[in-house]
């Protein structure tokens, strides 16, 4: 069968309506982050003085983010986002009530790797006070 023909059994007539239908599903994804993003002023990868890359998620936040949290404090809380299984998104709550700490989204997409154990990128931290 044709490409034509298979496109067209499914609704599908044109190849530019194709790439809108691909396009589709990416580019709503990327909206519901950039809402959820909403509330946090985003924070400069390059700032960032650690590695922006790990084969632990769970570590990942609190390794970029440790020259952002206060030193004295107790470890922050962090809660994980894992509905997306090409993105994992960290929210690091300060534990201590009485501190001004800010509150930070740290997102991460696993990385193509050429040994078999998965890594993690960081590709946006945002900030919320």
């Amino acid at each position: 069968m044709h490409l034509r023909t298979c496109l067209s059994q499914l609704g599908i007539h044109s190849i530019s309506l194709l790439a809108v239908a691909s396009l589709h599903l990416p580019l709503t994804l990327l909206a519901q982050a950039q809402t959820m993003r909403g509330n946090y002023s985003e924070v400069s990868l390059s700032s960032l003085k650690q590695s922006l890359l790990s084969g632990d998620p769970k570590q990942l936040p609190l390794i970029v983010l440790r020259d952002k949290l206060p030193k004295r404090q107790r470890l922050p809380a962090v809660t994980f986002d894992r509905s997306n299984p090409k993105r994992i998104v960290a929210i690091v709550k300060p534990t201590d009530k009485t501190s001004a700490t800010a509150q930070y989204r740290v997102e991460m997409v696993p990385t193509n790797s050429m040994c078999d154990c998965q890594r993690w990128k960081v590709v946006w931290v945002g900030r919320q006070n």
